[in-house]
């Protein structure tokens, strides 16, 4: 819980799958926060079956103050085959993958071995070797992940100290391939569909679509025709 605390205030958003013991306890962490970043997690089930119910209340926090995500749609059970499955979301969303405990065939160690094969850094609490909880770990340490014994461990792997804080995490939904294609363009300079189209090469059809996603999302502006990235002058107050 801590060390979900002094990340959240250090402004690093903690992703978790909300399940019992570290991930709650993490999620605990961020809610006792002071500020800083808001609670990320990726459920193994429908957004309206909490689980396990003990959490409903952790649940139901995540939702409104944060990001609850999941790639199942409502009413579906938390059947034990599809947690493995989300650990890979969970490590596509990662820039560092924390173990903080985990058995000899912890499901966390299917976390760390998805993000280390895309290249995201691992890291590990050391435990009492007579600890079965802390035999994942300290497997994970032998095989060369970073260990982790206080918060700054972890701001140092991901560039980071308490002089200078992360970015804001930024809650808009991240453009796919066409759609950065499409926000790229209009960054070099205010663009119509059919600037887009000559610069990117996509169809109209495609053109259109992606911006009015980018437009819905968050990121682009549109007026009289002319697209341009939130912020900028189409899109200042």
């Amino acid at each position: 819980a801590d060390l979900g605390r002094e990340l959240a205030e250090a402004d690093v958003a903690v992703v978790s799958g909300l399940a019992r013991g570290i991930d709650a306890a993490a999620h605990r962490g961020v809610r006792a926060a002071t500020a800083g970043a808001p609670p990320v997690a990726v459920v193994g089930c429908g957004l309206d079956v909490p689980y396990p119910k003990a959490h409903r209340d952790l649940w139901e926090w995540v939702a409104s103050a944060g990001l609850l995500v999941s790639e199942w749609p409502p009413g579906v059970a938390p059947h034990a085959w599809r947690f493995p499955l989300r650990n890979r979301i969970l490590a596509a969303l990662s820039e560092v993958v924390v173990v903080v405990e985990s058995r000899e065939r912890g499901g966390s160690l299917i976390t760390a071995r998805l993000a280390a094969e895309r290249g995201v850094d691992v890291m590990a609490v050391p435990g009492s070797p007579r600890s079965r909880a802390s035999l994942g770990t300290n497997k994970l340490l032998v095989d060369g992940a970073t260990p982790v014994t206080a918060v700054d461990d972890v701001l140092v792997a991901l560039g980071l100290d308490h002089r200078r804080a992360a970015l804001p995490f930024d809650p808009r939904p991240v453009p796919d391939a066409r759609q950065q294609l499409v926000l790229d363009a209009c960054r070099v300079e205010p663009s119509n569909i059919d600037m887009i189209v000559g610069a990117t090469g996509l169809g109209v059809t495609d053109v259109a679509m992606a911006a009015a996603r980018l437009e819905r999302d968050g990121w682009l502006v549109e007026a009289a025709g002319w697209f341009e990235p939130t912020g900028s002058r189409l899109g200042a107050p």
